[in-house]
């Protein structure tokens, strides 16, 4: 709910009318998502880094046999997390296909999920492989789902399609269905550029790999420096806004004191990544319906996630209430 009401800082949808601006001019344009993520994630972890008792922690050379050959992992391990491949390939596609979302999305509630699911949900957060795969997996299906809206209807899934579309035209070629039948070799030569992208990813990864985990060993007080300068330039480079830069460090304090009492950030991020989005088309459903609410529950589409929805949570309440029950009886 605080993630909603942070994306509804801003001007409205529909009639742009400013809201929780509170007089501050670098509120009027809304909040944008890149920034509340690397505050929420990033300055916050930077903060915690600092804040911990300790501080041999920060400032200990990071000792470790990082050494890594190939990928890093082998296919005993691959095909032990077989089934959470294949779920978080079907989350990373069913969130690609919805427009404007994106893999940011589709990596945190496959990593929920996977938590959920997992036996061993207290490795989450400590280098855990589960998590690891069901992030990533998630991340990269996510890719594959937002080009079907391209292709199938010409509505991009994210910026990269949007990219891709703008690229299209540029070539005379309309993505829609038509295009199936009208250029199928533009299709063709689509899904061949993504296999070919995809391996040349798999053989640039093989060689890369071990180099990259080498930076591991570089000590926490020179490396959190370099990520909070890197932060700085990747937010001030989004706008060239120096407010961009408060906000950054704001929500850092907000991520900090989240992490401090306990509280999970990826439900913060997911109501501010799906906020705008959610209240835009809610609005637009209330004007089609001429302010009714039965639409949302005689549609069968709308019942259908309506009910996933509840039963999602009526399920994560059972699993809670049923774990404490054994807690009392041990």
């Amino acid at each position: 709910m605080l993630g909603i009401l942070v994306a509804m800082i801003g001007p409205a949808p529909v009639d742009t009318y400013p809201r929780f601006t509170f007089g501050i001019p670098a509120l009027e344009s809304g909040i944008d998502t890149t920034v509340a993520l690397i505050g929420i994630f990033a300055i916050s972890e930077i903060f915690i880094m600092a804040d911990r008792k300790g501080r041999e922690t920060v400032n200990r050379v990071a000792v470790q046999n990082y050494k890594v050959k190939g990928l890093g992992f082998t296919f005993a391990e691959y095909w032990k997390e077989k089934f959470n491949v294949i779920r978080s390939s079907v989350i990373g596609i069913l969130i690609g296909i919805l427009p404007g979302i994106g893999g940011t999305l589709a990596s945190i509630i496959s990593y929920n999920t996977a938590k959920k699911a997992s036996k061993h949900p207290e490795e989450f957060g400590k280098g855990a492989v589960s998590g690891l795969v069901a992030s990533e997996t998630a991340n990269n299906a996510a890719i594959g789902g937002a080009m079907i809206p391209l292709l199938a209807l010409g509505i991009p899934g994210d910026a990269v399609t949007g990219l891709l579309l703008g690229a299209f035209t540029m070539k005379g070629v309309q993505p829609g269905p038509l295009m199936f039948t009208n250029d199928v070799k533009t299709i063709y030569y689509i899904f061949a550029a993504m296999i070919i992208a995809n391996l040349a990813m798999l053989v640039a990864n093989y060689f890369s790999i071990p180099a990259f985990v080498r930076l591991l060993r570089i000590p926490k007080r020179i490396l959190f420096p370099v990520v909070g300068f890197l932060c700085v330039l990747g937010v001030y480079g989004l706008n060239s806004s120096t407010s961009d830069l408060v906000l950054m460090l704001v929500f850092g304090v907000i991520g900090f004191f989240m992490k401090k009492w306990g509280l999970k950030e990826q439900p913060f991020i997911i109501g501010i990544l799906v906020g705008f989005m959610a209240e835009q088309n809610f609005r637009r459903a209330i004007m089609y319906s001429s302010g009714s609410f039965l639409p949302f529950v005689t549609s069968p589409i709308s019942l259908l996630f309506l009910a996933a929805a509840f039963g999602s949570i009526g399920f994560t309440v059972y699993r809670s209430v049923k774990k404490m029950s054994v807690a009392v009886e041990e």
